[in-house]
């Protein structure tokens, strides 16, 4: 099968505790996150693009102004369920989702990296 991918990646801080935590976690802290948007499908349009970069850096960018330099406890996407990175990344990529509108057949991944080794990621075909 064949299968293209257009990605990019941007940095943000952002502060959060996770109170079900054990450790240090619990106590708020930021993190210099970095954020990955991976678009995957089989097919290119006549232009020879998967997806135009510059809109996919527009988009994230736009959601990811929403999570720079604050307490992610506080938001309302954030009540009812813990900010962690799983939870943050599924978030992004709701709103990169929205963002992007009509993309055919692809596949959206975001990663989300916390630190050099530590990762979480959501991924799901776009409708």
């Amino acid at each position: 099968m064949t299968l293209f991918e257009t990605g990019l990646s941007m940095s943000m801080r952002s502060r959060h505790y996770l109170p079900q935590a054990a450790t240090v976690e619990c106590e708020e802290h930021h993190h210099d996150y970095t954020v990955e948007v991976i678009v995957r499908g089989a097919r290119v349009d006549e232009s020879g693009f998967l997806i135009d970069i510059t809109v996919l850096k527009e988009v994230l960018g736009s959601v990811l102004d929403r999570y720079r330099g604050i307490v992610l406890n506080d938001l309302p996407e954030f009540s009812s369920r813990s900010p962690t990175m799983e939870n943050l990344a599924v978030e992004i990529w709701r709103r990169v989702r929205e963002k992007l509108g009509e993309i055919g057949e692809r596949t959206l991944t975001i990663r989300i990296w916390e630190d050099e080794s530590a990762w979480a990621c959501f991924e799901d075909q776009v409708p």
